[in-house]
Order: C-alpha cells, then sequence, then structure tokens
C-alpha cells in the first residue's frame, strides 16, 4: 500500500493503518540505493514526514518515524543507514504485535461473563481484544453506527460473524447504548496524560458513562503515546458529500473525523505495561528522546518525552 492510499484510508482502524504505514515505509526504503549517508537522511526524512502528514492524528507515526530517524542518524553511510533503518521498522512492528496480546488478559480481567460491553466507532484493536475474548467468554455488544462512514455497522458486521451478540443504534441513542451496557471501550488513534484522540463522539460516550456510573476504558498501546508538546499536524478537511451529497449552497457542512476527550475523564487507559489513570498515568512511563528535526517540523521546543515502547 502507498503513502497516498493510507492517506485516503477512512475506514481502518489506527493499528491496521499502522500495519500497512510500516510496510509502505519498510518498502520505500528498501527500494532505494543510497550512495550516502547524507542521500539516505533526505530520502527518511522527506517520507518520514509525508507519512505523518497522512494520517495526522495518529501518535503511532510519530514514534514510528521517530525511531527510523535516529536509526538513520547513527549510520555511517548510506547501505548502514539503510540496513539499521529497515531493522528498526521490523522491530517496531513486531513490537506492536506483542503489545496487542498482552492487552487481552488486562481486558478480561474487567468485565464479568454475560457483561454487556458498549464502544464506538471500529477500533481495530479493540475488535482484536473482543475477538479473542470471544473464543472464550460470553459477552454482548452494544454500539452506534459512527457516522458519516458507518464504521460501527461494518464492527457490528465483523463480530455477528465472530458469534458475537451485537446490538447496533443510531448514533443519537448513545444515552441507551450506556443505560444498556456495562463497561465502555474505546480505542484511541494518540493519548498522554491530558488527553486522547479518537473518533468524533467518543467525549460524548464517555461524558455519558461517567454520569451513569459506568467504567470507560480506552484501550491502547504504548506506541500511540503522543509525546506530551508535540504539536499534532492540522485534521485534513474532508469531503462534504460524506454527510450531504447535494446540498444546497446556503448550508455549510461540518465533517471532522476526531476529538479530543480529556483524559481525566476515563476510568483508566489500558496499555501493555498496565492501566494509566488520573493519579498513576505519570509515574510508570519513561522518557526517550524526540528526533530534533521531528520537533522542529511539528512547532516543539521540547525535545523529550514521556513514553516508553
Amino acid at each position: 500500500m502507498s503513502i497516498a492510499q493510507i492517506k485516503n484510508d477512512n475506514l481502518s482502524g489506527a493499528d491496521e493503518i499502522l500495519q500497512q504505514a510500516g510496510h509502505a515505509l519498510h518498502d520505500l526504503i528498501r527500494l532505494q540505493n543510497f550512495s550516502s549517508r547524507i542521500e539516505a537522511l533526505d530520502f527518511v526524512r522527506g517520507v518520514g514526514k509525508e507519512l505523518i502528514l497522512s494520517q495526522p492524528r495518529m501518535a503511532s507515526l510519530i514514534n514510528l518515524v521517530n525511531r527510523v530517524f535516529f536509526a538513520c542518524d547513527q549510520a555511517g553511510d548510506g547501505p548502514t543507514c539503510q540496513t539499521s533503518t529497515l531493522h528498526k521498522i521490523n522491530n517496531f512492528m513486531q513490537l506492536a504485535i506483542t503489545a496487542k496480546f498482552m492487552l487481552i488478559q488486562r481486558v478480561e480481567a474487567l468485565f464479568d461473563h454475560e457483561a454487556v460491553i458498549a464502544t464506538y466507532s471500529r477500533s481495530s484493536l479493540v475488535m482484536f481484544v473482543l475477538s479473542e475474548l470471544a473464543k472464550r467468554r460470553r459477552f454482548s455488544v452494544c454500539l452506534t453506527e459512527a457516522r458519516p462512514m458507518l464504521e460501527g455497522r461494518q464492527a457490528a458486521q465483523e463480530m455477528a460473524q465472530l458469534n458475537i451478540s451485537v446490538t447496533l443504534a443510531v448514533d443519537a441513542a448513545l444515552k441507551q447504548v450506556v443505560d444498556r451496557c456495562d463497561i465502555v471501550l474505546v480505542g484511541a488513534d494518540s493519548f498522554n496524560s491530558k488527553i486522547v484522540i479518537n473518533k468524533i463522539g467518543t467525549g460524548m460516550l464517555v461524558k455519558l458513562a461517567q454520569a451513569a456510573g459506568k467504567p470507560v476504558y480506552a484501550l491502547c498501546t504504548l506506541q500511540k503515546y503522543l509525546p506530551e508538546g508535540i504539536n499534532l499536524p492540522p485534521e485534513p478537511t474532508h469531503s462534504d458529500s460524506e454527510i450531504w451529497q447535494d446540498r444546497p449552497e446556503q448550508v455549510t457542512i461540518y465533517n471532522p473525523y476526531f476529538e479530543e476527550i480529556p483524559f481525566n475523564l476515563f476510568t483508566g487507559v489500558i496499555t501493555e505495561n498496565g492501566i494509566f489513570n488520573a493519579q498513576n498515568q505519570g509515574e510508570q512511563m519513561f522518557n526517550e528522546p524526540v528526533h530534533p528535526w521531528l520537533v522542529e517540523f511539528l512547532g516543539n521546543n521540547k525535545v523529550t518525552a514521556g513514553y516508553m515502547i
């Protein structure tokens, strides 16, 4: 898959896009014949920037590119830079797979047999964990359509194929979804100790769950940890036709895909290293440098951040 195809993908979950991005970056670098370290650096930084801008809400792409930049910097020549970056990409993608399996047990401990789980949109990480848990636990799922792309309908269809009992509602029925559920489990494209970024509408679901006294968790690997202080590129403008194809000229369409939800509204954020919440979000994280070129590109003066993979 090309970076252009990744940019136009508005249906895949964040973990699926990370896998696609890792393969695309690996292929682009593998096919080059770098004559010098400078040539390698210029190419890697160019495609790294392009990859981040293709899905600018995804911290995992920032973290992948960050690792690749450092690997390239430490190489002595073009071929060594190529080898080092390819190794770093493979390592990063393998860590992503390992982290996914570590989440299963953490989620399983949070709900009882026959529980009703509410979710939103179609997080590929949530889908993966629920599909694994369905092999040994009985539960049902309640979710809404997630307009305009109807990822919720796709998620419901996939879960039905796994023999998971699913109730699908319109987005306006979020309160009724919360009333029916025992626990809310959503995905995220990025998070840190201040915010969780996910599909727009997640914030309303989280607030309704909190008001109803229902536990609400975001499910993330630490590769989605957004270095604090890093400014994400602006979300691109999405097509008006996704909402209304033949709208009157006087009607303006507002069609964002993502929103920021305050971290402290969640009961916790589930990661492979544990469950973080407003009380313990910082103690278990370790500092890792952010590449200066990446800091400059994202318009930030802070060059270290608290995430560990």
